[in-house]
């Protein structure tokens, strides 16, 4: 017996290590069909439905009972890998993108769902309409096509007349990829041209574009937007690529907050993101489905995932296209291209997150460079330029937040974190040497700055060691070998702006933040 339960651990330990607080409720299987994109529709009585696209057409499954789904109908359609499916009242939209075939955007009455529904190929009012890539509907009634026959996104009204679709405006014929509405704002990812335009829906008839930004790997594929409509969240459809959030306050100036991944090295793609209530629910290909806590989009932590594609890993286009977590049940649906739909229960859980900034006990300018981690976790960062870090973990407890960095005198501090704690710290480290007197000179060292030289004076018998790095925090030079005495460094090949100069020797460490003009 003991072989046969040992292979029955290992199978279970398998199929479970990928999975996080996220339980497979069910999956539905579409043999010899690829999935693509997938939405969800919740009738008047509350049964609640799965719209799924495939490379044939759209499925409608039944998952009121999430343990037994029900396939209903399937809708044939042309013949193509995109199909992207929204909802308005009880009408479902279904855009391909096969220039080949000649189909419109079907719409299709769900009112009667259980028993049978009705299919409208929309072409528009001249017959122009053959395709869009992906689409949108808002809660005031529009209907948003984007990349399609028309160019841009073209918007049609749907409030008087959900199967005739009205034609209002179009933004241009600058491409984009898909968008996402609140309100009187368009938020277009313009995946080609790499960047996140913001365009004024106030009158739509004439949308006007008043903000434009590149996201971190310059191919913006979708964007969602925060509950309270200030943060922003954008993913880019290549290997490697971060979640990342901005703040949009001020939509002509968007800051970048934080870069989510699910791992260091991960090469696996964020395809599309979506909110709920300041969690991210996340299609990541080959790694399934993701749930990140992003109540504070300034650090985004990871809090669940499924993977829904246990036979493919890393980059390429294979595993999770899309993910529907809008459900009054809070079930998760979600399309794996080669695997079926699957009915995911989530477990939301909310993470810790420790802020701050670590200066100099003496001079009181910032540390670069330090070290700052929760000792009984391990999970550690390095400050900033500015001195400053952005720490996060999923589990809550007493922890022990240390800082540390070379010349300093290490520094613990211990707080209980329950879920959602958000602590903000300036730590201060006491240098190992100071001098007193002008903390801004060293007693055994001076760093000044002469024309394109950098000059380094060492009142010191031992050799000592500089690093550069610049306003972002990156290394520029390293491991300068400085001597007693004058030493007269060239860095005119570096941009103008802030730097910080470490020297260090045996036993202590100096800092000096300058400027190149």
């Amino acid at each position: 017996m003991k072989p046969i339960l040992s292979f029955c651990l290992c199978i279970w330990i398998l199929s479970h290590a990928s999975a996080q607080n996220l339980d497979s409720l069910s999956k539905v299987t579409y043999p010899s069909q690829v999935l693509s994109s997938i939405w969800g529709y919740t009738a008047p009585d509350g049964k609640e439905y799965a719209l799924v696209g495939t490379n044939r057409g759209t499925s409608i499954v039944d998952i009121t009972d999430p343990s037994n789904p029900q396939k209903l109908h399937f809708i044939n359609g042309a013949q193509g890998s995109w199909r992207e499916i929204k909802t308005y009242s009880h009408y479902a939209y279904i855009s391909h993108d096969n220039s080949t075939q000649r189909e419109g955007i079907f719409i299709i009455d769900l009112k009667n769902v259980q028993s049978n529904i009705t299919v409208k190929d929309f072409r528009g009012p001249d017959g122009n309409i053959r395709r869009a890539h992906t689409l949108y509907t808002d809660s005031l009634g529009y209907l948003y096509l984007f990349g399609g026959s028309l160019g841009g996104c073209a918007i049609f009204s749907i409030k008087e007349d959900p199967l005739n679709p009205v034609y209002v405006g179009i933004t241009s014929n600058e491409y984009i990829h898909d968008g996402y509405v609140r309100g009187d704002t368009l938020w277009a990812s313009n995946v080609y041209a790499g960047t996140l335009s913001v365009w004024d829906l106030t009158d739509r008839t004439a949308p006007v574009k008043i903000a434009s930004f590149n996201t971190p790997m310059n191919f913006t594929h979708n964007a969602w937007l925060s509950d309270d409509g200030l943060s922003l969240f954008t993913t880019d459809e290549k290997n490697g690529a971060s979640v990342a959030s901005y703040n949009v306050n001020d939509v002509t100036d968007a800051k970048l907050l934080y870069e989510w991944k699910l791992k260091p090295n991960e090469l696996s793609i964020p395809h599309n993101v979506h909110v709920l209530n300041d969690y991210l629910i996340i299609s990541h290909y080959t790694e399934g489905v993701v749930v990140c806590d992003a109540l504070d989009p300034r650090k985004v932590i990871t809090a669940g995932r499924y993977d829904t594609s246990p036979r493919f890993s890393g980059g390429g286009f294979f595993g999770c296209w899309g993910v529907y977590p809008y459900f009054p049940s809070g079930n998760i649906i979600a399309s794996d291209m080669e695997e079926g739909m699957f009915i995911l229960k989530p477990n939301y859980l909310r993470g810790i997150r420790a802020f701050g900034t670590v200066v100099d006990a003496v001079s009181g300018l910032p540390i670069n460079r330090a070290k700052v981690g929760f000792v009984e976790t391990g999970d550690s960062t390095f400050t900033n330029f500015d001195g400053q870090f952005a720490l996060g973990s999923l589990d809550p407890g007493f922890f022990n937040l240390k800082a540390e960095a070379d010349g300093y005198i290490s520094q613990e501090i211990r707080r209980l974190y329950v879920r959602g704690s958000i602590f903000d710290f300036e730590i201060a480290l006491q240098p190992v040497t100071t001098n007193v007197n002008n903390p801004e000179l060293s007693d055994w060292v001076n760093i000044y700055t002469e024309s394109s030289l950098l000059q380094v004076n060492l009142q010191s018998d031992l050799p000592a060691v500089m690093q550069l790095f610049n306003s972002a925090g990156a290394l520029v030079k390293e491991n300068i070998g400085i001597t007693p005495g004058l030493n007269s460094i060239d860095w005119g090949a570096l941009s103008s702006g802030f730097y910080v100069a470490t020297i260090s020797t045996e036993g202590r460490q100096h800092s000096r933040k300058l400027f190149k003009n």
